[in-house]
This record gives structure tokens, sequence and C-alpha cells, in this order.
């Protein structure tokens, strides 16, 4: 039986060819659940099926996530706080961000698109240079409930 392997970008998927089946293994993603709670936030490691979740920081209560894809860091809203951590808890960085009702992380573009609970508007907060304001072509767009970035394409 012979297979041959075909990477996919950055040779994280492969594709398996054999006599009769194709199988693919998917290693583009990142094996962990995050999750917030009034205890704290946590994770799950997917690839171990008996671990318990474990604490990413119990500090942070009751906290709005988004992942950023790209340079593989959680983000955490919580108050009016803004927390980002590596992926093993480290590297931690913080800064103020009002009125943030949801948000999600442009980390191609280093930036954080935010709802804003009190103007019901989709505001941009540049991590690089730490300035925000409301986003003008979306100024017309109102009842929002959610969003996500296409981290592929930015």
């Amino acid at each position: 039986m012979s297979y041959i392997q075909i990477p996919c970008i950055l040779n994280q998927s492969y594709l398996f060819f054999s006599n009769s089946f194709i199988f693919f293994t998917d290693r583009c993603q990142i094996p962990y659940v995050f999750f917030s709670t009034s205890s704290g936030t946590l994770y799950h490691n997917k690839l171990k099926s008996n671990n318990t979740p474990s604490m990413v920081n119990d500090n942070i209560n009751n906290a709005l996530l988004s992942f950023d894809g790209i340079k593989k860091r959680l983000y955490l809203h919580a108050g009016d706080k803004m927390f980002s951590y590596k992926l093993d808890g480290s590297n931690r960085t913080e800064f103020d961000l009002d009125n943030v009702e949801f948000f999600a992380v442009d980390g191609r573009n280093q930036l954080i698109y935010y709802h804003h609970d009190l103007q019901d508007k989709i505001y941009v907060y540049d991590i690089e240079s730490g300035t925000d304001g409301e986003v003008a072509q979306l100024s017309t767009v109102s009842g929002v409930k959610d969003m996500e970035v296409d981290m592929r394409n930015g």
C-alpha cells in the first residue's frame, strides 16, 4: 500500500491517498476549547480525553473571548479591560477598552472590531497604535448581535 502526502499551506494539513481511500488529517486546528465562567477563564485540550479543564486566569470572570488564529493569541474582555495571552499563558498584555458588548480580532492587521454598546455601532481598535473609532463604512448597520473576522482573507 503506497501513500502520497500532499501538504496544505503551512504544511499543517495532509491528504493521504491509498488504493481506494482518501485520508485527511487536519493539523491546522488548535486542539483547545476556551470558555469563560463565573470562576474564571478555562481551557480544555481536546487531544487528551481524560484531561480536565485548566485555568487560564482565575481573576478574569465572565469574560468575552476571541481567538487570533494568525498570532495564536487568546483575547479576553472583562469590565473595561482587554487582556491578551499566548496559548501557553505567557506574554500577557492588558489595555483599556470601554463599552465593548462583543468583539472579534483581526490578527493579520492587528485590529479589534467591537460593538460599542452605548453607540450601537461597530468600532475598531488598532492594537499597535492604541487608537479606536467608529468604522465609517459600517455606520448604517444596526442591530448587530455578533461578528467574526475572516482570518484567511483578512
